[in-house]
């Protein structure tokens, strides 16, 4: 069946979702190639999928959708092809690739992040850029973190322009929105101790002691973390500048902290490197 109306109901629930992200349905769209291969590697589970022609007959198209198809809980109900004017609709960029997938989204909780024996943990606290938010999850699983907090305030982690900055690493570690206080109640509770990065600070993060539990606390772009965090931070770090600059991005300083984590701990890894 091909789907050639915005009206049709199956759409509609769609055109929900991709207003209200993980949300609506306990529904996420995804679209792209890459996104979708990210999906499957990480056995996501797969609800629908929607296609063009276009896209069907693109090399490698029809092999994707075959893999998809083994996913889906019944191919022959779960599988549409849509016209080029109804994925417009459903996409998000300018220029769609001709495929969107609906993921089921199960939230992950607190309590079923799974610690290395010596944590890692990034809190973002009032991020607003989706862009700059997506970039942090990204950098945050190449260094091995074990989850990325959101603070509710900041920008949606679910929402499409994140998704892609995070090049598929949403789907490989828990990314959690909650509460600030409960944030800080929870890694309080397990002995880890919080390093906010703040420009003001005497405190080189290149001559901090990273090999144990860690938990990197990166604010908003325009006024850095919120009261509770700041107040209930036990170290302050700051990244050398020599440059005129008075600043760095969110998303640059949050990769060299956690890649400064990273150097540190590499003696251990039994991982190699890639």
């Amino acid at each position: 069946m091909k789907i050639t109306s915005v009206q049709n109901r199956l759409i509609k629930d769609h055109l929900r979702l991709k207003e209200k992200p993980g949300k609506y349905n306990n529904g996420l769209l995804i679209e792209g190639v890459r996104l979708i291969n990210s999906a499957i590697s990480a056995n996501s589970s797969f609800r629908k999928c929607f296609y063009t022609e276009t896209f069907l007959k693109s090399a490698g198209g029809g092999r994707l959708i075959d893999r998809i198809k083994v996913l889906l809980p019944d191919p022959a109900h779960y599988c549409f092809e849509v016209s080029a004017s109804v994925m417009k609709k459903l996409s998000d960029t300018e220029t769609p690739q001709g495929i969107i997938v609906e993921l089921e989204y199960v939230k992950p909780t607190l309590n079923s992040i799974n610690f290395r024996s010596a944590p890692l943990v990034v809190v973002c606290d009032g991020i607003q850029d989706p862009g700059n938010l997506g970039s942090i999850i990204r950098i945050s699983d190449a260094a091995g973190a074990d989850a990325v907090l959101v603070t509710e305030g900041s920008c949606n982690p679910l929402s499409a322009k994140c998704v892609r900055a995070t090049a598929g690493s949403l789907f490989n570690l828990p990314v959690l929105v909650e509460n600030t206080t409960d944030i800080v109640t929870f890694l309080k509770s397990g002995k880890i101790p919080l390093y906010l990065a703040d420009a003001h600070s005497n405190h080189i993060v290149y001559k901090e002691d990273f090999t144990g539990p860690v938990a990197f606390i990166f604010g908003s772009e325009a006024s850095g973390a919120g009261k509770i965090l700041e107040n209930k931070a036990d170290f302050r770090i700051t990244i050398p500048m020599r440059g005129k600059t008075e600043s760095l991005n969110v998303g640059m300083s949050a990769g060299i902290c956690l890649y400064e984590v990273l150097r540190q701990r590499m003696a251990p890894l039994t991982r190699p490197l890639r």
